[in-house]
């Protein structure tokens, strides 16, 4: 492989499955290596399950945080928690204790309807205690490809969708600075983007955060976050 001469900037994201223990960063015995500023603006927290954490992205840097938060310069630090992003208080406290600008919610992948209904308000209520104006905004889950072919899990997740859809209409006006971003298709029509019938690959992360970008980004410079 060639070797391009000349200064080089780097982003090092970091492995998605393994638990980091030491990192090392070999270069040329001729070359110099140096900490680069920040390039990102604002902090926003993403909270979020297993499409937040990329499960089914080919890299650390290509789940759709990584993606949107190249795209707008803002820097999106991820906490997806496959199976475990179900809206429970204690989890909205602690990322509330963090500097956040703001906060998106990839919080209806993984709940049952039962839970959402419970759980959303106490969520809402842990992070204004400690955030009373910090933006809170929540997109709405993927369609899942399993749904052609299991006419029960269709009819799951239709059911769940529907609900979480009508009930964000009653949240965002009983709650200041909360808001709920309801894209359709965010990974396309065209049915190639699906890894294992519910998690996008690299490709469908990237439209997933194509899709919700400008919506994310109206909200945001409303909070003078751009």
């Amino acid at each position: 492989m060639a070797v391009v001469k000349g200064e080089k900037e780097c982003i090092l994201y970091l492995p998605l499955f393994a638990e980091l223990t030491s990192l090392e960063i070999g270069v040329n015995k001729s070359a110099d290596i140096e900490k680069l500023a920040n390039p990102f603006r604002h902090n926003i927290a993403v909270v979020g399950s297993s499409f937040t954490h990329g499960v089914g992205a080919s890299g650390a840097g290509l789940t759709w945080p990584a993606f949107l938060s190249r795209s707008t310069g803002l820097h999106l630090c991820s906490f997806g928690m496959s199976g475990m992003s179900r809206l429970q208080p204690h989890l909205a406290d602690a990322f509330t204790k963090t500097n956040a600008d703001a906060i998106i919610c990839d919080s209806f992948s993984n709940p049952s309807i039962a839970q959402v209904q419970s759980r959303i308000r106490p969520f809402i209520e842990a992070i204004r205690k400690n955030k009373p104006d910090m933006p809170i905004i929540f997109i709405n889950t993927i369609y899942r490809e399993h749904r052609n072919f299991l006419p029960k899990y269709e009819k799951r997740e239709s059911e769940r969708i529907a609900h979480n859809e009508n009930l964000m209409k009653t949240i965002v006006k009983e709650y200041k600075n909360v808001y709920f971003v309801n894209v359709p298709n965010q990974t396309g029509t065209d049915h190639i983007t699906s890894a294992d019938g519910t998690h996008p690959y690299s490709y469908g992360y990237h439209r997933w955060a194509q899709a919700i970008e400008k919506p994310i980004m109206k909200i945001l410079k409303k909070h003078k976050i751009k």
